[in-house]
Protein backbone atom coordinates (compact mmCIF):
# COMPACT_ATOMS: atom_id res chain seq x y z
CA UNK A 1 0.00 0.00 0.00
CA UNK A 2 1.29 3.19 -1.01
CA UNK A 3 1.96 5.80 1.69
CA UNK A 4 -0.56 8.31 0.53
CA UNK A 5 -3.29 6.20 -0.03
CA UNK A 6 -2.55 4.64 3.32
CA UNK A 7 -2.70 8.12 5.46
CA UNK A 8 -5.79 8.83 3.47
CA UNK A 9 -7.69 5.62 5.02
CA UNK A 10 -10.42 6.49 7.73
CA UNK A 11 -11.33 4.23 10.06
CA UNK A 12 -15.46 3.72 11.23
CA UNK A 13 -14.57 6.90 14.16
CA UNK A 14 -13.72 8.81 11.77
CA UNK A 15 -9.87 9.33 12.39
CA UNK A 16 -6.71 8.50 10.08
CA UNK A 17 -3.41 8.05 10.35
CA UNK A 18 -1.60 11.30 11.86
CA UNK A 19 -4.75 11.50 14.64
CA UNK A 20 -3.49 11.28 18.04
CA UNK A 21 -6.23 8.26 18.73
CA UNK A 22 -4.22 6.38 16.05
CA UNK A 23 -1.64 4.66 17.72
CA UNK A 24 0.92 1.79 17.31
CA UNK A 25 0.62 -1.17 19.12
CA UNK A 26 3.32 -3.70 19.79
CA UNK A 27 2.73 -7.86 20.10
CA UNK A 28 4.98 -9.72 21.97
CA UNK A 29 5.43 -14.07 22.22
CA UNK A 30 4.71 -15.91 24.99
CA UNK A 31 8.63 -16.12 25.64
CA UNK A 32 8.89 -12.21 24.97
CA UNK A 33 5.98 -11.30 27.50
CA UNK A 34 7.52 -13.37 30.07
CA UNK A 35 10.58 -11.40 29.66
CA UNK A 36 9.01 -7.87 29.76
CA UNK A 37 7.32 -9.27 33.03
CA UNK A 38 10.87 -9.13 34.78
CA UNK A 39 11.64 -6.32 33.68
CA UNK A 40 14.04 -6.73 31.00
CA UNK A 41 13.33 -4.74 27.47
CA UNK A 42 12.17 -7.25 24.36
CA UNK A 43 11.74 -6.36 20.38
CA UNK A 44 8.29 -6.82 19.74
CA UNK A 45 6.99 -9.66 17.17
CA UNK A 46 4.45 -7.09 15.27
CA UNK A 47 3.81 -3.60 15.43
CA UNK A 48 -0.34 -2.97 14.72
CA UNK A 49 -1.14 0.28 13.36
CA UNK A 50 -4.61 0.69 14.90
CA UNK A 51 -7.48 3.05 16.44
CA UNK A 52 -7.04 3.42 19.67
CA UNK A 53 -11.50 3.92 20.35
CA UNK A 54 -12.17 1.35 17.93
CA UNK A 55 -9.43 -0.89 17.32
CA UNK A 56 -9.88 -0.80 13.30
CA UNK A 57 -6.55 -1.61 12.08
CA UNK A 58 -4.76 0.61 9.18
CA UNK A 59 -1.44 -1.11 9.16
CA UNK A 60 0.53 -4.60 10.57
CA UNK A 61 4.29 -3.88 10.46
CA UNK A 62 6.14 -7.72 10.97
CA UNK A 63 9.25 -8.88 10.29
CA UNK A 64 12.69 -10.00 11.53
CA UNK A 65 13.78 -8.07 14.57
CA UNK A 66 15.79 -5.66 12.77
CA UNK A 67 13.10 -4.44 10.44
CA UNK A 68 11.03 -4.29 14.28
CA UNK A 69 14.42 -2.80 15.94
CA UNK A 70 14.39 0.10 13.18
CA UNK A 71 10.90 1.05 13.30
CA UNK A 72 11.03 1.50 17.48
CA UNK A 73 13.83 3.40 17.29
CA UNK A 74 12.71 5.85 14.89
CA UNK A 75 9.23 6.72 16.64
CA UNK A 76 10.21 7.13 20.00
Amino acid sequence: MSLPERETMVCTCGYSIGDPWVVPKQRYSLFGWFVMSCGISYPAKRVNIECDHCGEVFDVIEGDGKFLEEYMRRNR
